[in-house]
């Protein structure tokens, strides 16, 4: 992809980060302030007054790091947005092409260039609701050459355009484009932006990204704080200083874990109860619970034992899920039971995880039940299913479905 030259303004001073909340691969969460950054771990410290301690979390086992600093109200975008083929999203105030270089003049790093090989596109006009659709639209099609997106005035509003060729040199008053052997000169302003095609190889995948303040996001190879400066080294290879004031969070979830609630099933099947009572009876019943993720199964948060959870599944007897997991992940995380709403109902599911067929896990979970941890072994496994079923009781009582609103919250496989 070529080097990128980063030209910085540098924070004159000490700075200090601001309060943080980490979460871990463990489902923990620690709240205090950063002592020490590094690719290899981080210190915090925790607790109140005299009562503090530092806790040692390995970089490994990070998921998440969000700054407490409520963020300062963003100006609108009025420029333009530069997105890199590795997901790195820069505003700026200006920008030109020189050669094999993008010059950018962004809003949170000051002036920088970047090598044209490593830009997926560039949307040189604000953004609009309207306009954001039809970009959207444009950026999911394939193109064997270069796009160049142009806006159109019509009598019913602003529309999107696009021509394929190739992109060649902009500046203050013009964009240079060859389309069909011929070069021609596009009137900047009627510039919309412009997709390169990919070519070469992918970018390679970095450890995770910062989340700036406004909408910057840097996909990195490593991050560091040494106490009074934020660094953070990107994919691309340079090593760029962050204004600690713009932070909102460092993910660095990618590559260790998948949440199954961002994850589309391979297949979904629902089963009333009447249908399974009398199967010869009932061929089709309306099923009025479909499972859901990220909230409970009337669409508010996920609780379990007074706890809210911001991710998870929501599954109502019986459904059953099953995911590919290609055989990446070598462990199934999540703490299971019947959702606080539906305490005193009377909830009582019989859960069952399966991995290529066999069973992982089964238990039964009733209502008035402390939440359950699991931890199941998923090494080599490649379709793992879920199943939220009756209960394994004879009785009446015991198989209707009243109450069974299963949550299975931080669902989710780790490598």
């Amino acid at each position: 992809m070529g080097s990128i030259v980063w030209h910085v303004i540098l924070l004159t001073g000490l700075a200090q980060l601001p309060p943080v909340e980490v979460e871990t691969l463990q489902s923990e969460t620690h709240k205090g302030s950063v002592v020490r950054l590094t690719d290899k771990g981080m210190t915090i410290k925790v607790g109140d007054g005299g009562d503090t301690r530092d806790v040692e979390l390995p970089l490994v086992n990070v998921l998440e790091v969000r700054f407490q600093t409520p963020p300062s109200v963003p100006a609108p975008v009025t420029g333009s947005v530069v997105t890199l083929a590795d997901g790195t999203k820069l505003q700026c105030t200006q920008l030109a092409t020189t050669g094999a270089a993008l010059k950018l003049d962004t809003v949170s790093f000051g002036e920088l260039t970047v090598p044209l090989a490593a830009v997926a596109h560039v949307r040189l006009k604000p953004p609009t609701t309207r306009m954001n659709e039809a970009w959207s639209a444009i950026l999911g099609r394939e193109f064997k050459q270069d796009a160049l997106v142009v806006l159109k005035k019509n009598e019913t509003g602003d529309s999107l355009d696009h021509l394929t060729g190739v992109i060649g040199e902009l500046n203050d008053k013009q964009l240079g484009f060859l389309l069909d052997g011929d070069e021609i000169a596009v009137n900047r302003e009627k510039v919309y932006g412009w997709i390169y095609r990919r070519r070469g190889p992918a970018p390679k995948n970095g450890i995770g990204q910062v989340q700036v303040d406004g909408g910057d996001v840097l996909q990195f190879d490593s991050v560091a704080w040494d106490g009074s400066q934020f660094t953070a080294k990107l994919v691309a290879g340079p090593q760029v200083v962050v204004p600690v004031e713009k932070l909102r969070s460092i993910d660095l979830s990618r590559g260790k874990v998948q949440y199954l609630s961002r994850l589309d099933p391979r297949e979904v099947k629902y089963e009333t109860l009447f249908q399974v009572l009398f199967p010869k009876l009932v061929k089709e019943d309306v099923f009025l619970f479909p499972y859901r993720r990220d909230t409970n199964l009337d669409g508010g948060p996920i609780s379990l034992g007074g706890k809210a959870y911001s991710r998870g599944l929501a599954l109502h007897s019986r459904t059953t899920l099953r995911y590919r997991i290609g055989g990446d992940y070598r462990r199934f995380h999540a703490v299971a039971g019947i959702d606080d709403r539906l305490r005193g109902v009377g909830g009582y599911v019989y859960l069952v995880v399966r991995g290529d067929g066999k069973v992982l896990f089964d238990a039964e979970l009733r209502d008035g039940d402390s939440p359950r941890p699991l931890d199941v072994d998923v090494t080599d496994i490649r379709d793992l299913e879920i199943l939220c079923d009756f209960c394994k009781g004879t009785e009446l009582s015991d198989l209707l479905d009243i109450g069974d609103h299963l949550d299975l919250a931080e669902a989710r496989v780790v490598k």
